[in-house]
């Protein structure tokens, strides 16, 4: 039983690059290729080894969009599993979110659903702009957050994915919450 898809079969092994466990070498490998306009998509084991991966990616990929006014293309999807829930140790647990948020030039997407992911993940393929999409790890494994899946390329650019800061709710007479969450929280909060 294998629990993977066999992705160089699927689509041809010369469009895949076996690496060695080098987060911060395959970085510096996907940056190079996306700023000559090579679609890359990249994916660290766990969000926690981002750190040696930052340099390459808030001094090269994000700010190149930037320095040259979005005329030069930067198509770089970066996967990066976060989260805890499950027995792995260390900062395998951590989310590292918070210190690309005021990077320049760089998408941070963060699916709360199995469907969201989906989503993205094609959104993210089709930009031409450096994205960071963050999966909760429980989204792959927990299968409370598994429902149907619709497998159809989304009409959104990963941009006009958005933010919903706020949800309505019924307020009973005790009054009523507000629960601001992202990610896989979002899903544990309802």
């Amino acid at each position: 039983l294998k629990n993977y898809l066999p992705l160089g079969a699927i689509f041809c092994e010369r469009r895949f690059l076996d690496t060695p466990l080098d987060e911060y070498g395959t970085a510096c490998i996907a940056v190079g290729m996306a700023m000559n306009d090579k679609p890359v998509f990249l994916e660290a084991q766990f969000s926690g080894f981002v750190y040696s991966m930052a340099n390459h990616i808030m001094t090269h990929a994000s700010r190149l969009r930037e320095r040259t006014n979005g005329r030069i293309n930067q198509p770089l999807t970066i996967v990066l599993p976060y989260g805890g829930g499950i027995p792995l140790i260390e900062h395998h647990r951590e989310e590292e979110v918070m210190p690309f948020v005021s990077d320049p030039g760089l998408i941070l997407a963060v699916p709360s659903t199995v469907q969201e992911f989906y989503d993205m993940t094609w959104a993210a393929v089709a930009s031409n702009k450096p994205v960071l999409l963050f999966v909760p790890k429980l989204l792959y494994r927990d299968q409370a957050a598994k429902g149907d899946l619709v497998r159809a390329i989304p009409n959104l650019t990963i941009e006009n994915f958005g933010c919903g800061l706020a949800k309505d709710a019924e307020v009973g007479e005790r009054g009523g919450v507000t629960i601001v969450s992202f990610g896989r929280m979002a899903y544990t909060a309802l």
